[in-house]
């Protein structure tokens, strides 16, 4: 099953990043698969907190955090168990760039994963916020500003995924 329609409100990019406001209606029941091209992070703005996410064939299904971060070519499947309407912001970042920064293939383990799906950082969600801000209502130097804070966030992200993930410990 494929993902449901997004509808985007609005959108900008800079380099190295894209980020957009998008609502979407889930309506079903079935998990979704996904398997991403490119690094995302989202911070869900308004939905019911009844995602859960897996790995295809898993039969088990975890809790999805406000915001995650969603690695590239990692096949996983969402569930939400509740049908209505869900809004994010979202951080699309360019694959090359956030790859020379992290500096070498990530081992995507358990644990890892686990801390992905319910990211709890101040400086990231700060600034998508402010991202989330800045798209909604853009203002002088708009270019510059999502720029910097893509930089930042990609290497707020590279620090959040080096850091150790001792399984069952919560996320800081």
């Amino acid at each position: 099953m494929s993902e449901y329609p997004w509808i985007v409100e609005a959108e900008m990019s800079a380099p190295g990043v894209k980020v957009q406001i998008r609502t979407g209606y889930w309506s079903v029941r079935d998990p979704v698969d996904r398997y991403d091209s490119e690094y995302v992070l989202s911070l869900l703005l308004a939905s019911p907190r009844d995602y859960g996410y897996g790995r295809p064939m898993s039969g088990r299904f975890a809790r999805l955090g406000a915001m995650n971060f969603i690695p590239v070519e990692v096949p996983l499947q969402f569930l939400g168990k509740i049908p209505g309407i869900r809004r994010q912001v979202r951080c699309v970042f360019d694959r090359n760039r956030f790859e020379a920064l992290v500096g070498h293939d990530v081992d995507w383990y358990e644990e890892r994963l686990q801390a992905c799906f319910d990211v709890r950082n101040s400086q990231l969600d700060r600034a998508i916020r402010r991202l989330a801000e800045e798209v909604l209502a853009p203002g002088l130097g708009c270019e510059t500003l999502v720029e910097g804070l893509g930089l930042a966030m990609m290497a707020d992200l590279t620090r959040y995924l080096e850091r150790p993930v001792l399984p069952d410990a919560p996320p800081p």
